[in-house]
């Protein structure tokens, strides 16, 4: 037999290291999670008065989403912004990490654009998406 054979023969079986429950409950959550989704919700008819009305309530329960759901999100505009015009806002483009189209709907039809009619859901448009390049902002 061979020398490497028969210290492989010799070494102690040891058997593998568990992760922390953290690092196994994130790792989790990666592998359910690992899909991005590019969701492009516009505007019903006539929205821009309750958007503009819920908008602050908007902002203000991004924290409530699991902290790996949107990865960016802004509103898409009619024009460029101008400095002492408000924003002509149409609709919202919202980059998520989901595990199906479905799931990224379901947490988004929670916020408050989707309770107060703001969103056309009927109109939003969910593409598999795979980000190559983000920079921070």
């Amino acid at each position: 037999m061979p020398v490497a054979s028969r210290l492989l023969w010799t070494l102690p079986a040891t058997r593998p290291r568990r992760l922390p429950a953290t690092a196994s409950r994130y790792a989790e959550a990666l592998r359910r999670h690992n899909h991005e989704w590019l969701v492009i919700l516009p505007d019903q008819e006539g929205a821009l008065q309750r958007r503009v009305q819920h908008r602050s309530t908007h902002l203000a329960e991004l924290s409530k989403y699991p902290s790996d759901f949107i990865l960016v999100g802004g509103p898409y505009l009619g024009g460029p912004v101008q400095d002492d015009a408000p924003m002509d806002m149409l609709g919202s483009v919202i980059l998520v990490r989901a595990s199906t189209r479905e799931e990224a709907l379901g947490e988004l039809r929670k916020d408050i654009f989707a309770r107060k009619a703001v969103w056309d859901f009927d109109q939003a448009l969910v593409l598999p998406f795979k980000s190559t390049i983000r920079k921070g902002m």
